[in-house]
C-alpha cells in the first residue's frame, strides 16, 4: 500500500500545483487599477479568467483587453464588438475541446474491452463536456493581435509570478512551448499512474488533464496522448478479477428467526372415524454456522454478472421448549335430518413441544449487480434450503361423547378416553428464497463482513479470503 500511496503522490501535488493559487492575484498588475476595486468586480473576473483560461488560455489576452477597453471610455459599439469577438473565440474553443472529447468517446467505442468498463470511461467523458448554446457563426471582423503579449499572458498564467513584467525583446513563445511541454508531461505521468495504481478512479484526479486538454487539440502542439487508452488499461488492472481470491470461508450468525410448526393429533373415535387436531407453535430463535463460498467466473473482470458465486453454509438453531395450554377441538358428527345431534369432543388438557435441534442446509446461488472495486459488493441470487427439525411432542387429552336424549330431553356425556400422549417426531422440508447479500472487504486485509436480506431472515458473516 506504501507503493501505492507514493505513485498517488505525484498527482496531487500535481493538482495542489495547479490550481491552488488566486488567479486574480497572478494578474492584478495586468487588470485595470480601477475594475479592481470593487468585490463584486474580483469575483467576476476570477470566474471569467478560470473558465477561459481552462477553455484556451489565449483568452485571457482579450479578455484583459476587453476589461481595459470598459474603463477607458472606448465607444460601447466597439466594446460590444470586442465582446462578440471573444464570445466567438470563447465558443469555437469550446466547440473544439467538447469535438475531442466526442473524438475520445469514439474511439472508446471502437477499442476492445468490457462494455462496462467503456461505460464507467464514458461517464467520466460526459461530466466533463461544456454546455454550450450553439449559435449561428458570424463574420467577425479581425482584431489587432499582438501575439507575443498573448504567450506572455499565457506564460504568466503557467509560471503564475504576478511579477513577471512583459519585456518586448523576450520571446514569449518559447518559453510558452517549454512550460506546455511540462504539462504534457505531467498529463501523461497523471494519466500512467492511474493505469498502473489499484487506486479508485476519481472524475476529480483528471483535471490537470481537461484543464489543459486545449494542449491535445492543438495541432500545433505535436503529442501522442489518447487518454482513452489510458482509462483502459486503468480500468482493466483494476477491475481484473485476479485482483479477486475465489475461495472464502465464514462463520454465521442468524438472529430471531421466526419458525413455524404444524403439529397434527389423530384419535380413533366410533365408527372408524378420526377426530384431527392442527396445533401451531411459532417460534423465534437464533441459529449459528459456517459457510464455504467459491466464484466462478463468467469475465476476466470484476464487473457485473461477471461471475456467479456458489456458496454451501450449515447452521443449527438454539434448543428451546414452548408450553400451550388449554387448546380445544371440536367436532360434531351427526344426521342433521334428524333432532338428535351426536358430538365427539377431544380436549387437549396441555401440551409442550420441545425443540432438540433445527439444522439448515442451504446452497446460495448468487451474482454481483454492483461492484466497488473489493471495497463493496452487491450481489442477488436466490438459497435452497434444507431444513430438519427434531422435537419432542407430550399432551394430556381427555376424550368423550355427547348425546341428546329427545325423550328425556337432555344431554348424556360418555367418557370414553384420557391420558398424556408422549411422541418423538422428526419432520424436513425444502424452501427456495430470493437473497440479496451485502459484502464489505475490510482494506488492508482479507477479511470480508456479510449481510444477507432475505424474505424471513437477516443474516450476519464474518469471511475470510483463502
Amino acid at each position: 500500500m506504501k507503493n501505492k500511496l507514493l505513485t498517488f503522490l505525484p498527482i496531487l501535488l500535481i493538482t495542489q500545483t495547479l490550481f491552488s493559487y488566486d488567479i486574480v492575484d497572478v494578474f492584478k498588475n495586468d487588470i485595470h487599477k480601477n475594475f479592481l476595486q470593487y468585490t463584486a468586480n474580483v469575483k467576476m473576473v476570477r470566474h471569467g479568467l478560470n473558465t477561459k483560461a481552462s477553455v484556451n488560455p489565449d483568452l485571457i489576452y482579450f479578455y484583459l483587453k476587453y476589461i481595459d477597453l470598459l474603463f477607458e471610455g472606448t465607444k460601447p459599439d466597439s466594446v460590444t464588438l470586442y465582446y462578440n469577438y471573444i464570445a466567438e473565440l470563447e465558443s469555437e474553443s469550446i466547440k473544439a475541446y467538447n469535438d475531442w472529447i466526442h473524438s475520445e468517446m469514439e474511439l472508446l467505442e471502437k477499442a476492445e474491452t468490457d462494455f462496462y468498463i467503456k461505460k464507467k470511461i464514458k461517464k467520466i467523458y460526459k461530466s466533463n463536456l461544456i454546455k454550450t448554446n450553439e449559435g449561428k457563426n458570424q463574420s467577425l471582423t479581425t482584431i489587432n493581435t499582438d501575439r507575443n503579449q498573448v504567450d506572455y499572458l499565457v506564460t504568466k498564467y503557467y509560471h503564475k509570478d504576478p511579477d513577471l513584467e512583459y519585456n518586448s525583446d523576450i520571446d514569449y513563445a518559447l518559453m510558452r512551448d517549454n512550460y506546455e511541454a511540462k504539462i504534457l508531461i505531467q498529463i501523461k505521468d497523471a494519466l500512467s499512474t492511474f493505469s498502473i495504481a489499484n487506486l479508485p478512479v476519481h472524475n476529480s484526479d483528471f483535471k490537470i488533464l481537461f484543464n489543459h486538454a486545449y494542449l491535445l487539440i492543438d495541432p500545433f502542439v505535436s503529442t501522442n496522448i489518447k487518454p482513452h487508452k489510458y482509462f483502459i488499461e486503468a480500468y482493466e488492472y483494476q477491475l481484473s478479477n485476479s485482483n479477486y481470491t475465489n475461495r472464502q470461508v465464514s462463520v454465521l450468525y442468524r438472529p430471531n428467526i421466526s419458525t413455524d410448526f404444524n403439529f397434527r393429533i389423530s384419535h380413533a373415535g366410533d365408527n372408524n372415524f378420526f377426530i384431527k387436531i392442527n396445533l401451531t407453535s411459532h417460534n423465534t430463535n437464533n441459529f449459528y454456522g459456517s459457510s464455504f463460498k467459491f466464484k466462478y467466473w463468467l469475465n476476466i473482470f470484476a464487473v457485473p454478472l461477471s461471475y456467479i458465486s456458489v456458496e454451501s453454509m450449515f447452521s443449527i438453531g438454539k434448543n428451546f421448549t414452548e408450553f400451550h395450554q388449554g387448546q380445544f377441538e371440536y367436532l360434531s358428527i351427526g344426521d342433521p335430518n334428524y333432532f338428535s345431534p351426536y358430538y365427539e369432543i377431544i380436549n387437549i388438557i396441555s401440551n409442550d413441544v420441545t425443540i432438540d435441534n433445527i439444522y439448515l442446509a442451504e446452497v446460495k446461488i448468487t451474482t454481483p449487480v454492483y461492484l466497488r472495486l473489493k471495497l463493496l459488493t452487491i450481489e442477488i441470487g436466490s438459497t435452497i434450503t434444507y431444513k430438519m427439525v427434531e422435537y419432542d411432542l407430550s399432551y394430556q387429552y381427555y376424550w368423550y361423547v355427547e348425546e341428546w336424549n329427545s325423550v328425556e330431553n337432555i344431554w348424556y356425556t360418555d367418557a370414553y378416553a384420557s391420558g398424556l400422549v408422549e411422541r418423538k417426531i422428526r419432520e424436513d422440508e425444502m424452501q427456495f428464497t430470493p437473497v440479496i447479500d451485502i459484502n464489505l472487504n475490510t482494506p488492508f486485509s482479507k477479511t470480508i463482513f456479510t449481510t444477507s436480506i432475505s424474505i424471513n431472515y437477516l443474516s450476519f458473516q464474518i469471511g475470510y479470503e483463502l
